[in-house]
């Protein structure tokens, strides 16, 4: 094979690889467009579930003086 056979295949072999890449992340995409209502609403909640926790560890350690102890 001389070098224009090889830097073809090599150029082929490129164009597969990245159109293999695209429809993979064109699916990716789709499948965030698709659960991201869900996204969303498990970000919320586990913000909540973040500030409710550190809101009563604050509560707790104004009530008895210390930190509570983490098991």
């Amino acid at each position: 094979m001389n070098q224009w056979v090889r830097l073809g295949l090599a150029v082929l072999i490129v164009v597969l690889l990245l159109s293999v890449g695209l429809r993979i992340l064109s699916v990716a995409i789709a499948l965030v467009r698709f659960f991201f209502p869900l996204l969303v609403l498990v970000g919320a909640g586990l913000i909540l579930y973040g500030l409710i926790r550190h809101f009563r560890a604050r509560a707790l350690q104004g009530k008895n003086g210390y930190p509570p102890l983490d098991d």
